[in-house]
């Protein structure tokens, strides 16, 4: 296993995972705040058994990621990260938000400027990683991580520039699959998430916390699923703020309160 520190805590005391034993991936667990990482070295993009790698995302469920947002943030400048063919982006109320993504595929960066186009939503798609975007700071309302996180190289580093580009009190909203889950447990090695090599970093609620409170953010709200609603089962909807003066004064509160009320839309679906 390599040597570097936990990602989330920077600590450096680790153990197998028991779930290594059935998914054929050394996977170690950080005993002080339990993130879960992969230390298999290079892999397969996807070993779900998908001829072209692993599906794309459910056009359905990325509308219902766009009626999240549009609730957390009522107008606004959004990025989204790993965009791929732009169905949550030109899901957004174009009178209301301007949009960038950014997409490391080329042919889905493709497919992602045209639903732009037809959706009519002012923005872009920037076929490269966000570092290479070099987008400038303070520039975004919101930055939207569906699945990303746990895929990054380093999900630090992606944090860090992510607050870089947002606003003081700007929002991060992340979905990321949490092998801690009762989904995970049930389904062991049949889990997708852990069948995708993609999948480097696993994070329990707070550890995923300890890093972004680490990395600049306000404690923020989790919500997980129930059957039938969303996010997908195993996962979990997280939301921050950018630490920033202003919301010393007001607090974080309206916060958890604009989260709750997701959970209390019958048309988006359960969250909790």
């Amino acid at each position: 296993m390599r040597s570097a520190g936990c990602e989330a805590c920077l600590g450096s005391d680790f153990e197998v995972h028991p779930a290594s034993a059935v998914c054929g991936r050394r996977l170690r667990r950080c005993r002080r705040c339990g993130l879960v990482e992969d230390v298999s070295g290079p892999g397969p993009l996807s070993t779900m058994g998908a001829p072209d790698g692993p599906p794309p995302r459910d056009a359905r469920v990325d509308h219902r990621r766009a009626a999240v947002v549009m609730r957390l943030l009522p107008e606004g400048r959004v990025l989204e990260v790993d965009c791929e063919e732009g169905n949550f982006l030109s899901a957004l109320d174009s009178r209301r938000y301007s949009v960038v993504g950014v997409e490391r595929d080329e042919s889905k960066a493709g497919v992602a400027k045209e639903m732009l186009r037809c959706s009519g939503i002012q923005g872009m798609v920037i076929n490269t990683d966000l570092r290479g975007a070099a987008l400038e700071p303070e520039r975004f309302d919101l930055v939207a991580l569906f699945g990303c996180l746990g895929r990054a190289g380093s999900p630090r580093a992606l944090l860090m520039d992510v607050v870089r580009i947002l606003k003081g009190g700007g929002t991060v909203a992340i979905e990321t699959p949490v092998l801690s889950s009762l989904t995970a447990r049930v389904m062991g090695g049949r889990w997708p998430p852990l069948k995708d090599r993609r999948n480097r970093f696993f994070f329990t609620q707070e550890c995923l916390e300890k890093l972004l409170v680490s990395c600049g953010f306000q404690p923020g709200e989790t919500r997980t699923t129930v059957p039938g609603g969303w996010p997908s089962p195993g996962n979990v909807f997280h939301v921050a703020r950018k630490s920033a003066a202003t919301l010393k004064a007001k607090g974080a509160d309206d916060l958890a309160r604009a989260v709750r009320g997701v959970s209390e839309d019958p048309a988006i679906g359960v969250v909790r």
